[in-house]
């Protein structure tokens, strides 16, 4: 068993008493009828001026240096610190998917944090029958717990963490977001309390941390490096005159780069031709085929081929070798003996070298990299997160105008309050999935505000589905049809962080279900479920989403202000006792 380091130092204790007693005095208390609905991965108050959020994977060695940290500081300040773990296993790591079921399965007993003790501490021994004597020494209910892991009962839980994580661009282990900023990789005990101190809230609500916040333009780089990723008749998809041109260095065998090529064709389908693409190589070190990947797109772009080789080789990217390689050329037609003898002469190292260097001198240290117009952005990239970036660097000053890429939203579109009057003085627009973990705590959020706010608050929920939530748009339609009936609260509840069966017949017989054990009349909400009444205004909410770059839940944007994740209590009073014109519900 891990043993916890004890924070006997003065520097944590410094961290969280002298820096933040002043702010703590500010924190309301919880009243005494607010339910908590924790999930079984958190420890600490859900009213702590800080928060950390974890992504962790619990094959990675980071990750056990790390999580023993950040739990014993959690539980050594439970009144300062909340701490929410996420599951999030990496591609390579084979076993780790099955050790997050295993953790959540013990979780569900009550036993999640000794779980992930003993699994991290033992990561070489990472089997099922080695799951099972753990769960054995910690006495927990044995039968119960191998329906759980053999079901795969917490399978969807872990993927729809790994989606949120994916929707707020994680992408290595651990991932800590301390009050919304992130900080990547294993960090040691002083290290940790620096970033907790830093992160305690002041009084004042001017500067307050968010999670995954709109993206804003990065410095842009030299004029003259720029110059030099677009010269040299680099390989391209896009016109040469397009207004936005993204140079992406790339490593043909990292999985973050594979998750970016489909929205990187998908960008340029929609543009118009008003966006370029510009690849240049980068092969990491720790990828032994990586270059010789490079070599083969390289090669078969001199026979007019690059693009077909470069998907290919991403789409097969779990088994790139020569042999493979050559299956590939002859899968795309391409010329053999000339093939063979590109690569064999190494004619294109030299290039692939360049493109280190000039990576190198842009500060790239990792894949994929981007450069949009000169801005860097780093990391897999959603879709909307591609088109905002675009839409930014386009509108830059002497750029061209921003390109048009987004969908108008319906004008017929209305927009549902679940509390609260248009006439309100303070207003929360707040995007959510009910299926995702956190929203049984961003729940009980709203409604506190509401407890304390009174008619003064109106709240306008709008509909955001997570990668992979394919019920969303049946789950927001059965929110806003209970709401109809003022039974909002008690249906919410019955569903919030639950995953649905992926069947639609299943999960409709799910919520029928949900609504009659929260008491709503089934055959008036039966009647709204299936009408397209609500059709356009879950349509206007994902291109509301998309423009303003809410890349996952919950998002709370309050008097036009924008809180992401959850964040202490406190943050979101402070920008509702603001005194600011109310926000018009449209």
């Amino acid at each position: 068993m891990i043993k916890f380091p004890q924070f006997r130092n003065s520097v944590l204790a410094f961290a969280l008493t002298a820096t933040a007693s002043h702010a703590l005095a500010q924190y309301k208390s919880i009243p005494d009828n607010y339910q908590s609905a924790e999930p079984i991965t958190t420890l600490g108050s859900i009213t702590a001026p800080v928060s950390i959020v974890a992504f962790i994977d619990l094959e990675c060695p980071f990750s056990a240096a790390t999580v023993p940290l950040i739990e014993a500081m959690a539980k050594a300040h439970p009144d300062q610190i909340h701490l929410q773990i996420r599951q999030f296993p990496l591609d390579q790591h084979t076993e780790s998917q099955l050790a997050h079921e295993a953790a959540l399965a013990a979780g569900a007993q009550g036993r999640y944090f000794d779980m992930v003790d003993l699994i991290q501490a033992n990561q070489r021994q990472m089997t099922r029958e080695q799951y099972l004597l753990y769960a054995a020494s910690l006495h927990l209910d044995l039968p119960r717990f191998k329906r759980d892991l053999d079901s795969h009962r917490f399978l969807p839980q872990v993927r729809n963490e790994v989606a949120e994580g994916n929707a707020i661009g994680v992408n290595q282990t651990p991932s800590l977001f301390i009050n919304g900023k992130l900080s990547t990789g294993s960090v040691d005990a002083p290290t940790l309390a620096s970033l907790v101190k830093a992160a305690i809230p002041t009084p004042s609500p001017s500067e307050v941390p968010r999670l995954a916040a709109t993206p804003e333009p990065s410095p842009v780089i030299a004029k003259d490096l720029w110059q030099q990723m677009l010269s040299g008749n680099p390989t391209a998809l896009g016109p040469t005159d397009a207004p936005v041109t993204i140079v992406e260095f790339t490593d043909f065998q990292c999985p973050f780069c594979r998750r970016s090529i489909d929205p990187l064709h998908q960008l340029i389908a929609a543009s118009g031709g008003k966006v370029r693409w510009v690849y240049r190589s980068f092969p990491l070190d720790i990828h032994e085929n990586s270059e010789i990947a490079a070599e083969a797109a390289l090669a078969a772009g001199a026979q007019g081929k690059f693009w077909p080789m470069h998907d290919l080789l991403f789409a097969q990217q779990d088994v790139i070798d020569r042999a493979h390689i050559d299956t590939f050329a002859r899968q795309i037609g391409l010329d053999m003996a000339r093939f063979q003898a590109d690569l064999a002469s190494g004619n294109y190292r030299a290039a692939i070298a360049s493109d280190r260097v000039l990576g190198n001198q842009a500060g790239v240290d990792g894949t994929p990299s981007f450069f949009i117009n000169g801005h860097a952005l780093t990391g897999a990239r959603s879709l909307p997160e591609l088109q905002q970036a675009v839409a930014l660097a386009a509108s830059e000053p002497g750029m061209l105008a921003p390109v048009q890429l987004a969908t108008r939203v319906p004008s017929d579109a209305q927009e549902h309050l679940i509390a609260g009057t248009p006439q309100s003085s303070n207003s929360i627009l707040w995007f959510s999935d009910v299926e995702a973990s956190a929203a049984p705590a961003i729940g009980h959020v709203v409604q506190n505000l509401l407890e304390q706010q009174g008619p003064q608050l109106r709240v306008i929920l709008k509909s955001y589905a997570l990668p992979g939530h394919a019920n969303a748009a049946l789950t927001h339609r059965a929110l806003l049809a209970a709401s109809n009936q003022n039974r909002f609260w008690p249906f919410y509840y019955l569903l919030a962080g639950q995953t649905l069966p992926s069947s639609p017949n299943a999960a409709r017989t799910r919520i029928l279900a949900a609504a009659k054990e929260a008491g709503l009349d089934t055959t008036t909400f039966i009647k709204v479920l299936d009408s397209p009444e609500f059709d356009h205004q879950i349509e206007a909410d994902h291109l509301e989403a998309t423009s303003r770059g809410v890349r996952g839940v919950p998002v709370l944007i309050l008097n036009g202000k924008r809180v992401d994740g959850i964040q202490p209590l406190a943050l979101y009073e402070d920008y509702l006792h603001t005194d600011q014109a109310a926000i018009p519900a449209n």
